[in-house]
């Protein structure tokens, strides 16, 4: 058996192993991706149910009164809504409720911040937020604290803060009422820094925050789902990677394949210098049809493992017999062979294929390099596969 025959049936198996350990890594990462997930999801989950318990606590005790239970109800609101997303994310909560009625509602990180979900001033709560400020100058001075209003009065807030009086003239009585105690607010207190909250008014109501809750866990769920498919979707063969494969393969077998083909032509006694253009051109048509060979190996391999699940080292061994099945048929078709003759090389070649895939996986569990143990054990299975050839079955044909 010649070398090259050796090291294509070899390369072979090799390659299957290389299909077989990118699956499992590929595999390995969606599962992993797909376990973490989950603990996000819960989690993010767990915390809801966390600020549901405590927002339901605040309603049956009433506390702050029909006017006032929303506050407290939109301190949780914030609190736990907004861990429930950096859970979902896979960060750590990242506010933390104080709950004591003092000039701090709650933290984000070490950043102090007051709420205000006020409608009473009919001034976006602004006018709170001044009381506040003239009540405790050190927050902001000190500690740099800021605050927080529902989400649609900072759109409001926003939007009439950033409008030139110009375009304010045009705006109906009461919206440019507004418009100038939003201008006299930012006159006042220009050291405020005022941010939206994560849910609007009418959400932290005692007869809407659970629909705001169960809204919240539905965007969640999605979120989840949507990512989940992702992983999923990460965990199965892709075109992308199967192109990586077929390269892979082809620059492999192409460049055995050259060096083989140097290596018979050195044979004769030649040195490299002494290569004529002749030689050059068989070489390269050598190393040429080893890369269109390792192509389609990788290629057969990579498609019949991850779209037929057929295990790798079978269809490692179903693409060689392919192979010598094509090159015999070839030789027949072309009178170089006989049908006898062709018959025998077909099954020479299911031999070698099967006496290669079992060495290779004999290989990989007496060395636990992955690739390398096949490409030993089918380079061992072809060597003795050859001297059993050699010595016992070619004897008695002999005798025959």
């Amino acid at each position: 058996m010649d070398q090259k025959h050796v090291v294509e049936q070899s390369e072979n198996q090799g390659m299957a192993s290389l299909v077989r350990l990118v699956n499992q890594i590929r595999q390995q990462k969606a599962r992993e991706r797909l376990s973490y997930l989950m603990h996000c999801k819960s989690s993010s989950f767990q915390e809801l149910r966390k600020m549901e318990s405590s927002i339901t606590q605040v309603i049956e005790s009433n506390r702050g009164g029909a006017k006032g239970v929303h506050g407290f109800i939109g301190e949780r609101a914030q609190v736990g809504i907004s861990n429930a997303r950096s859970l979902m994310d896979g960060q750590a909560p990242r506010y933390r409720l104080i709950d004591d009625n003092g000039m701090t509602d709650y933290l984000r990180g070490t950043l102090p911040i007051q709420q205000k979900a006020c409608i009473s001033d009919k001034a976006l709560g602004l006018t709170h937020v001044k009381t506040h400020c003239c009540n405790y100058p050190e927050y902001i001075s000190k500690q740099n604290g800021i605050y927080q209003i529902p989400r649609d009065f900072y759109a409001t807030y926003k939007r009439l803060k950033d409008m030139p009086a110009s375009e304010a003239g045009k705006l109906l009585k009461a919206d440019l009422r507004l418009w100038k105690r939003v201008q006299a607010f930012q006159e006042e207190c220009p050291d405020c820094v005022i941010e939206p909250m994560v849910v609007d008014y009418a959400d932290i109501q005692a007869n809407t925050i659970g629909q705001t809750i169960s809204r919240e866990r539905l965007t969640l769920e999605r979120v989840y789902q949507k990512r989940r498919a992702a992983a999923i979707k990460m965990g199965k063969a892709s075109l992308r990677e199967g192109a990586k494969i077929v390269a892979c393969s082809a620059a492999i077998e192409g460049f055995l394949d050259g060096g083989i083909s140097v290596v018979e032509h050195l044979q004769d006694g030649k040195s490299i210098s002494e290569l004529d253009p002749d030689d050059w051109r068989e070489i390269g048509l050598d190393t040429l049809n080893g890369t269109g060979k390792g192509a389609v190996r990788g290629g057969a391999v990579y498609a019949l493992t991850n779209l037929a699940g057929i295990p790798a080292p079978v269809s490692g061994a179903a693409v060689s017999i392919a192979f010598s099945t094509a090159d015999a048929t070839a030789k027949l078709a072309n009178g170089e062979i006989n049908g006898t003759e062709c018959a025998e090389e077909i099954a020479e070649g299911c031999l070698n294929a099967t006496v290669c895939a079992v060495f290779a996986k004999l290989g990989e569990k007496v060395i636990k390099v992955p690739i390398l143990g096949s490409l030993v054990g089918g380079a061992v299975g072809m060597m003795a596969c050859g001297l059993i050839k050699l010595y016992v079955i070619k004897p008695e044909s002999k005798a025959a």
